[in-house]
């Protein structure tokens, strides 16, 4: 129950908030980078798992494709928001020092729009992957 209030709630108003603060024409202008990492993730991540179905494990035929799937399309959102927000939240880790209070928005704005096209890809792409068995 507490997992649904938070995946319905508190994780979208958590995005709002920053995501207000932190979007503007300039910003959305630096993150080009993020859709051609999302896809990078996507091929990359595919790619191990079709490895690791038919070289390293074996894996039966039945669950293949959705274990290619899930390498592929990993979760992205949600845990990385938060561990971002802890993180940016200390002044100093280590060597990484954050001097900005507005880091943790920016990371939250990064992880939206990986996120956007992450989604898209999911949802073009991954059904014509589950069709196609490996």
């Amino acid at each position: 129950a507490l997992a649904k209030l938070n995946g319905k709630f508190f994780l979208p108003c958590l995005l709002w908030t920053s995501l207000s603060r932190t979007v503007t024409a300039g910003t959305l202008r630096e993150l080009w980078i993020m859709p051609v990492l999302a896809m990078m993730h996507v091929v990359i991540g595919s790619a191990i798992g079709y490895y690791v179905v038919l070289r390293a494990c074996g894996t039966r035929r039945g669950f293949r494709t959705v274990t290619v799937l899930s390498c592929g399309f990993g979760n992205s959102l949600a845990l990385p928001v938060v561990i971002s927000r802890a993180i940016t939240k200390n002044p100093t880790i280590g060597d990484l020092v954050f001097v900005d209070p507005d880091d943790g928005d920016k990371c939250a704005l990064y992880l939206s729009v990986y996120v956007i096209m992450l989604s898209l890809l999911m949802w073009s792409l991954g059904p014509y992957l589950y069709h196609r068995r490996v």
